[in-house]
């Protein structure tokens, strides 16, 4: 599974089941089109909120969908910034197929440069 990338956190560190019920909201999310999601105990480790506009962000050269929750955890309000990258872009980061046809012509003989 693919990794949240904080930008902000208040309230503490969350574990990983947090980290990873955060993610698989945010795809819901984006597979649904939705703007705005409740969370709750029994579909999410966590319960509030999150919300996303689908402004892309980057951090370092990690790029995606900016995402804001408030929440409870472990009886901690949390607030969190996180970016998230759809599943199907990073279907195609793992395949390393990015485009069907090379931009350059390939040759195999490398002595005719």
């Amino acid at each position: 599974m693919d990794k949240l990338y904080c930008l902000i956190i208040d309230g503490g560190s969350l574990n990983d089941e947090a980290r990873n019920s955060l993610f698989l909201a945010a795809q819901e999310m984006i597979d649904g089109r939705k703007r705005k999601m409740r969370l709750n105990k029994q579909d999410h480790a966590v319960k509030g909120w999150m919300q996303t506009d689908y402004a892309y962000g980057m951090m370092g050269t990690v790029g995606g969908f900016v995402f804001k929750a408030e929440f409870d955890f472990d009886g901690r309000d949390m607030k969190i910034e996180f970016i998230a990258r759809p599943l199907k872009d990073l279907e195609l980061l793992s395949t390393g197929k990015w485009i069907k046809e090379p931009l350059f012509p390939v040759t195999s003989d490398r002595s005719k440069n």
